[in-house]
Formats: structure tokens, sequence, C-alpha cells
């Protein structure tokens, strides 16, 4: 808001006449190192405008001639009170950070990012989450020593969390039903105990879907077909029972509940094959998703088995090309890639910067990129130590909000490779605010998988509370990736096999939790090495092949 001086303050000095300046709080700032323009309190007060904090003055850059009388005559200025708690998504720590460390809304905690800088954000369990509670002195729970090994925490907090006793505590047999967790309550299930409504409850705080899919279902009870069995038995024996006869017959005592079945671990499964159990698959891919490995790096079998590496039967062979109808959707869009050149008018060659410590460059060479025998190739090209690669995005040409998006490709196997299919939120360059929907990234030294995975500004890789998953896939072949896509809602599927849920429900309803609900763009790139990448062997080119992207709505 702007303000003109009253001619009561000018009589108090000599000022330029009518003088226009902006409104500054006491003991705010009031202007930078060349700043020139008076700077006057809302009261009425005038005050001295330097690159500091704004205090009452005899002198002013502006107005050298003012006078000291007027000045004296002012009242000492009063310091703000100082704030006990931050708001949210405010600094609340760091080094050199003296404010409160406390944040003022109920559920919001103090979230480390790095060591310059920790914000109030919504408390979703993490690894900073638990590890905050470990150094602020709470008690650790079962659950919290399950999920800092499987979450793989100690890559960024290798001090631990507690004594190696207390730590082994978490993959012990349960003991009791205090040590509930997420794989307590789905074993508990799936041997045949209805979940209670305790266990749905902690099955939905604990995010437990993340882990388990396939879910708990609603609370059990009989099925039609079931009753209709009983009531026949029933009615058939009814001459012959006691009740029959007018006898009270007590109700018989309902079966002894199951014994709790252990909390599956790295330990455990560890434990088991070397006490000469046969790994199952679960086994394995529990391993490999859990980077069992960190702990027991001597494995659970060889081969395959060793780096936790599933062979199950092979997926689906993929539609053909050429289909592109898919029930209860209507294409209203695609690239098929038929030509012998890119689509400009959807498609840029991206040649900025990398990120993730990436060892190539983007570059718009012919050989990077290009279109061939009815494919677009992302070609990652060895120069004898140093790479060359391909990325093309639809920022600015063209955006995708809701429907679903499919795209065909085969992924390169060299080591280091990294390719990837993604979206970007394009209502913003600022991520994680943005929000970022990984279709595929698939690592050539990680084995055959797809790994799918959603951030945002509450949920992101630097939290390590990103909602991700993985699935085997024929590496070798072309497979079909699906993205499905609505306002509360995000689906990620390989050749029809769901990979990822996200729903609005289980992330919050603002946009820094929930972005999904914005315009987002297309990337398709080739990296090599980097964070997930990782090492890069001796090996020529390596291409990325994209068969189709094509964008449906609901018919």
């Amino acid at each position: 808001m702007r303000h003109t001086l009253p001619a009561s303050l000018v009589a108090g000095a000599v000022l330029l006449a009518g003088v226009d300046a902006a409104c500054s709080d006491l003991w705010g700032q009031c202007g930078g190192a060349e700043q020139l323009v008076l700077t006057v309190h809302s009261l009425g007060i005038i005050l001295n405008c330097e690159p500091v904090p704004c205090l009452a003055s005899s002198r002013s850059r502006s107005h050298p001639t003012q006078t000291n009388a007027f000045f004296a005559s002012l009242p000492a200025p009063q310091p703000q009170l100082q704030q006990s708690c931050v708001a949210q998504y405010n600094q609340c720590g760091g080094e050199g950070f003296v404010g409160p460390k406390t944040c003022c809304d109920q559920g919001w905690s103090c979230v480390y990012v790095n060591t310059k800088y920790s914000q109030c954000n919504w408390q979703s369990r993490s690894c900073d989450t638990i590890y905050n509670d470990y150094t602020t002195g709470k008690t650790l729970s079962t659950q919290d020593f399950s999920d800092w090994r499987i979450w793989s925490c100690s890559k960024w907090y290798p001090q631990g969390v507690g004594s190696t006793a207390l730590a082994q505590a978490a993959s012990a047999p349960v003991a009791s039903t205090s040590q509930r967790t997420c794989d307590t309550i789905y074993a508990a299930v799936q041997a045949g105990t209805p979940a209670s409504a305790q266990d749905q409850s902690d099955w939905k705080l604990w995010k437990c879907k993340n882990w388990f899919p396939k879910g708990i279902g609603a609370t059990r009870t009989a099925t039609p077909a079931a009753a209709s069995a009983t009531a026949s038995a029933s009615n058939s024996t009814a001459s012959r029972t006691p009740a029959a006869q007018g006898a009270t017959v007590p109700a018989p005592p309902p079966p002894p509940p199951p014994p709790p079945a252990p909390a599956r671990t790295c330990d455990s499964i560890y434990a088991a094959v070397k006490g000469g159990a046969t790994a199952s698959a679960q086994d394995l891919t529990d391993w490999s998703t859990w980077s069992c490995n960190t702990w027991h790096p001597d494995g659970i079998g060889g081969g395959a088995a060793a780096q936790g590496a599933v062979t199950p039967q092979p997926a689906p062979p993929p539609a053909a090309a050429s289909d592109s109808y898919i029930a209860g959707w209507k294409l209203v869009w695609s690239d098929e890639f038929n030509g012998n050149s890119l689509d400009q008018g959807t498609w840029s060659i991206y040649t900025g910067a990398v990120h993730n410590n990436e060892a190539q460059t983007y570059s718009t060479a012919g050989e990077n990129v290009y279109v061939a025998n009815g494919n677009l190739v992302l070609q990652a090209v060895n120069k004898g130590g140093w790479w060359t690669s391909g990325k093309v995005q639809t920022q600015g040409k063209r955006t995708f909000q809701f429907g679903r998006i499919d795209v065909r490709a085969k992924v390169p196997t060299g080591s280091g490779t990294w390719p990837a299919i993604w979206l970007l939120g394009a209502f913003s360059n600022a991520w994680p605010y943005q929000g970022e929907i990984d279709m595929l990234e698939y690592a050539g030294n990680k084995g055959p998988y797809c790994y799918s995975t959603l951030h945002t500004q509450a949920r992101n890789w630097q939290y390590g509370n990103q909602l991700t998953n993985n699935v085997w896939i024929d590496q070798n072949a072309f497979n079909t990736y699906s993205l499905v896509w609505t306002s509360s809602e995000v689906i990620v599927s390989v050749n029809g096999q769901t990979v990822l849920d996200g729903r609005q429900a289980d992330f919050g309803w603002d946009v820094t939790a929930w972005p999904f609900s914005q315009n987002f763009y297309l990337i398709l790139n080739l990296a090599m090495g980097g964070d997930f990448g990782q090492h890069i062997g001796a090996q020529g080119n390596q291409q990325f092949l994209i068969d189709f992207v094509r964008y449906y709505q609901r018919a």
C-alpha cells in the first residue's frame, strides 16, 4: 500500500513535498543498497532507509537535512514478539537457523531436507520422521525398525536408529499383538482370519497398500453360498439334534485364533533360507525390493536369485502396434513414428542440463534422436569415455490432463542404461511442487524390472516417502506402459498388470499433496549412469526404441 506523507510530519523535518513511499513495519527491511525512496511506518514515523531493519534515526540517505530534534521526540521502537512456532512449509531448522523449530499446526512436523534447511511438512512416515523420533528420545516401534530396513534408510542416516539388539527385534517372530505391522495383518488375512475394524484402521493409517496392493478387503462376512450350505446342513439334521428334542444346547466355543505370523523382513528371509528352506518367488521379489543385499551381501541363492531377481512366467504379448482401439476409450491423438523425421509440432529435443549425476550430454545430433523403421530411436553414443544421448519432450507444445496414455517401447539392457517415460506438471517449473509421474524407469544394472513412482511436494525421494513399486518385464521385447489418470487417481500398468495405484484420498487435497489435477507434459529420454543407472560398463551404443505414443479419453 502506498502513502503520501501528511503535512504534520513535513513540519518536523526538511522533506521533499509530496514524497510517495511504501509502508514498512518497525524492524522490517525498508530497502537495499541503492534504495533512495523514503520509507514510512504506517504510524507516520520517518525511518532511515538502509539495507538493515528499519530503525528510528536522525539521518536519511534520501533526506540528509532532517533534524535531530524531531527524531529525539519519537518513542523508542519496540521489537516485535518472537514467534514460538513455524507455519506450514516455512523453515524450521538448518545450519545457523535460530528461529522456532516447532510447527504450529497439529499433524505437521519439522522435516530435514539438507544440512542447510528443514521445513514444516505434513507428518507422513518416512526415514526422516523415524530418525527424528529417535533423536528426540521417542521409543521406536517394531514397525519403525521394519520400515527402516525396508526403505534402506541407512543410506541417508548411516548412524542408524538404535543398537543392534533393538534393530534385530524387528525381525524376530511376533511375540504379542502389540507388535502388529502391515506384514502381520496381511499374513493373518491371507491365512483366513477376518480383518477386524482395528486391522482396517491400521491398514489405512500405515498405508499398507504401498506394499500389498491387493489389499485385505472389507471386513469379512459369510458368503451367501456358505450361509446356504450351513442352512441346508442344519435342516437335514434338525430331527436328530438335542435342540429338536427341546434340550438347551450351548453355543460351541469359537475356534482358537491362528498363531500370529512372524514379521517378514530381510533377516527372516535370510534365516529361513540359511536354515534349509527354499526361497519362494515372493521371497525373491521382496529381497530385491527391500535391497536386502545391503545387509546380507552373500544373498539367498546362486545366479539371478542372489540378486533377488525373479523369473516368473513371461508377460503376455502387448497389443499389435496397428491396433489402437481399446474398449471404453476413444483415441484422440497419437504419434506412430511411421515417417522419417520427428514431428516438430509435438516434440522438442532437449539439450539442457543433466541431473542425478548422469554421465551423458543430451544432443540434437541425428545419431542421438531419429525416426526409423516405425520407431523413435533415442541412442546413447559412446564417444570413447563420454556419452551423448537423446531426450524429447512435449513441453510448450502438447499437454495432457486425465485420460489414458499408452507408450509401447523396448528398453536397452546395457550396464548403466537408464531409459525413462515420465511426465511433469506444466503449471510450474519448480520440482517437486509441480509433481512427477514416472511410468517407466529401468536400469540395466538392476535386472528386468519396470519401476514406477509418484513424486509430490509432500512425498518425494528427498524425504524417502514417495509412492513407488516395480514389476518384472521381458526386457528383450516391446512392452506397453500405460497411465490411466483421473482427477483423484493415477494408475500405472505394464501390459495390463498394475504397477502403481495412487489416490488423492491417501495423499491429501491441496496442490502440494496432489498436483495431478493439473496439465502435464510428456518426456522420453535415455540417460547413462547416475544415481539410478549406476556403473557404466565397457560397451557400444545403446538404443531406447519407442513404437508409439497414444492418448485416449473416455468414450
